[in-house]
């Protein structure tokens, strides 16, 4: 009907505005309008209106669930932008391409890398079916890879020529965690950036290290020595493992006749060891191999695994009242940390750059992140081997706050069974997550059965070690200390 106002999309009536509608373009206008804008849009030496980033909703920890593999699109990537077009009617968002005639920057590349390979990633212009294409002059491209220190490198920042329409990019994957691949096209962040690079520890066994010990439960380590405990013969044993012996050279702590104790957690601090006993509900002080204090006795019940902070507060796990006890460096008591639920505790360990305690719980098959400063657990994982359930036992951390947990495993249970499998009732592994609680991959498949207490060695920045006590129980054929490589 002449006059009438209509939408020029859904056709429906719409109200007269002051002034009448005259004056106002038609719908045949305003469509070819449109159409000439988008025309803009492709061609090189035309620019119009101010690019904004289309915010994509993409699926939280998608990634976990994949498996590793050579070619991999790591994340679908550039999708066409809005482009804001200042038009006399008012403010209208037109639909464009930005890159040339294509509609995508996919990442390719390899998810996941073993810590010391390079990571090489590929960025390739496709158009809107996948195919390759190339890109224009005027696109200028930024790479940055973030570390998981958080420190940015640039990587890649040229501009792509008629001729070539994909740049390989590549680092070196020196630290373990998770490093981001931060890709901007002329400025603007694209959709599918960052990629997610998964670096693994190597997990190379270098050393076997035999022990005459029936119970082995915690282990610590300097760079000159190493010290295990027993529950089955007395405290601990040290040893010079840096002599390149094959055998401990074993050295015992002296105790009284009679006097029956039962240590699992140990920890070095200076020259002073600490050492639980959950048999007297207590901690033992041993300097050079002399036990000179104990402590906790009117609060602990059975205490087991045990860390010191820098400046000497000392937390001990109590796997009967399902709490962490802290105590000041003077070992007077401090206070309770309530570990929710019904669980047993075994060894922690301390991070001290984010204040927090990550403690092992082997009863309900749980590691968990607790807060020091709430007193509160802002993380639970569930440990598990190919989707098998595992019971965790011993913790440690790396210099970047990597999180290192030795368990155990029913391997009948394993989605993908092989015929060794049948015959084994327990393996073990260590399994790592970053701080944040995000797994990383797994050490010592093959070469663990039962694995108890570890701990975390560096002699200097580039060879740093894990050592895993292997034969927790009587039941195990033999025990040793396996040393790896990460």
């Amino acid at each position: 009907m002449k006059g009438e106002l209509r939408c020029p999309t859904c056709n429906t009536r719409q109200e007269e505005p002051v002034g009448g509608v005259n004056m106002l373009p038609s719908n045949f206008m305003l469509n070819n309008l449109a159409a000439e804008i988008r025309k803009l849009d492709t061609q090189d030496e035309t620019e119009t209106g101010i690019f904004e980033e289309e915010e994509e909703e993409e699926e939280e920890d998608k990634e976990d669930e994949k498996e590793s593999g050579s070619g991999t699109p790591l994340a679908a990537a550039l999708s066409p932008t809005n482009s804001c077009v200042d038009l006399t009617s008012g403010n209208t968002d037109w639909q464009s391409i930005p890159v040339a005639e294509s509609s995508y920057l996919e990442i390719l590349g390899e998810q996941f890398k073993l810590k010391g390979s390079s990571v090489k990633v590929k960025l390739q212009f496709c158009d809107v079916e996948g195919q390759p294409i190339r890109g224009k002059s005027r696109d200028g491209i930024t790479a940055v890879v973030v570390h998981p220190d958080k420190e940015r490198f640039m990587i890649l920042d040229v501009a792509f020529r008629k001729r070539s329409g994909d740049f390989t990019i590549s680092f070196a994957a020196e630290h373990i965690g998770i490093h981001l691949v931060v890709v901007t096209l002329n400025g603007e962040s694209v959709v599918g950036s960052p990629a997610k690079i998964v670096v693994r520890p190597n997990g190379i066994m270098v050393r076997t290290l035999s022990l005459s010990l029936y119970e082995p439960k915690g282990i610590s380590a300097t760079h000159d020595e190493i010290y295990v405990t027993d529950q089955s013969d007395k405290a601990y044993v040290q040893t010079d493992w840096h002599g390149g012996w094959d055998r401990f050279g074993i050295g015992k702590p002296y105790h009284k006749e009679g006097t029956y104790i039962a240590p699992f957690g140990i920890a070095k601090y200076n020259d002073k060891l600490f050492i639980t006993d959950s048999f007297n509900s207590c901690v033992y002080v041993y300097i050079h191999m002399a036990c000179t204090n104990n402590f906790g006795k009117r609060v602990l019940e059975r205490p087991t695994g045990i860390a010191v902070s820098k400046d000497g507060i000392i937390y001990v796990a109590d796997c009967a009242s399902n709490t962490i006890e802290v105590f000041w460096h003077n070992y007077s008591h401090m206070h309770s940390i309530e570990v929710k639920g019904k669980g047993i505790l075994t060894h922690l360990a301390l991070n001290q750059s984010e204040d927090r305690i990550i403690v092992a719980d082997e009863k309900t098959s749980v590691i968990k992140i607790i807060d020091l400063n709430r007193g509160k657990i802002v993380k639970s994982i569930k440990t598990r081997i190919s989707q098998a359930p595992a019971t965790p036992f011993g913790v440690a951390l790396d210099d970047e706050d990597n999180i290192y947990v030795s368990l155990t495993f029913d391997p009948s249970k394993l989605t993908k069974r092989n015929e060794t499998a049948r015959n084994v009732k327990r393996k073990g592994a260590v399994v790592t997550y970053n701080s944040d609680g995000y797994f990383l991959g797994t050490i010592g498949e093959k070469e663990l059965i039962n694995p108890s207490g570890i701990c975390y060695i560096n002699d200097d920045y580039d060879s740093p070690q894990l050592l895993v006590v292997e034969g927790g129980d009587y039941e195990s054929q033999f025990s040793c200390v396996k040393v790896f490589r990460l």
